[in-house]
């Protein structure tokens, strides 16, 4: 029987675990960008379910399931897997509820970003579901029945580098492919992987 019930997640435990102050702000401002352009997070999503995970990836999956979830999570994990634990109505809705979710997250204290032990680029972001309006948790269970209400967001973190100052426009029109190659690029920095529910 599974317990639907979602209370907010003790994350006392997870505190060792949490990035810097100033990695944290980096992060939020990416996923924001990423996060006002739902198209872009749709092609987000097509991308992960054609995409396997790496034994690395694996290993972050593996972590959550230990440590948020208190479940092992299964050997032949995909992303498709990862999706049935949603309900309908979420995997339905995931890329508003995803682009939303990225959109606002800043917002909240509640919203963590954590290091994988054992991985320094690998990097959860796991947001509360029960700050996004009408994202009505619980959004998915996990395999054992427990009810989830936060959505964790599996990235590889690489660090911005200061780069060459980009030859200047010839045309100040292009602003539209301006924000387009900065929203490329935080993809590219904030590479996402995989997303699950969490309780």
């Amino acid at each position: 029987m599974m317990d639907e019930a979602h209370t907010a997640m003790d994350t006392s435990s997870l505190a060792q675990y949490k990035v810097s102050d100033l990695e944290r702000e980096l992060v939020l401002d990416a996923v924001a960008l990423m996060g006002g352009n739902e198209y872009l997070v749709q092609q987000m999503i097509d991308r992960l379910i054609d995409t396997g995970f790496r034994e690395k990836e694996r290993s972050a999956l593996s972590w959550v399931g230990t440590n948020i979830w208190k479940e092992e999570i299964p050997d032949e994990v995909n992303t498709e897997y990862l999706l049935s634990l949603l309900t309908p109505l979420h995997r339905e809705r995931l890329p508003r509820l995803l682009a939303s979710s990225l959109l606002y997250c800043g917002r909240y204290e509640d919203t963590l970003i954590l290091n994988c032990p054992g991985e320094s680029s690998t990097k959860i972001l796991l947001i509360s579901m029960q700050n996004l309006a009408g994202s009505d948790p619980p959004i998915g269970h996990t395999p054992g029945g427990r009810a989830c209400s936060s959505l964790a967001v599996f990235y590889n973190w690489a660090s911005p580098q200061s780069n060459p100052p980009a030859p200047p426009l010839r045309r100040p029109a292009r602003k539209l492919s301006a924000s387009l190659a900065l929203e490329k690029k935080m993809l590219s920095i904030v590479d996402v992987f995989a997303f699950m529910p969490c309780p």
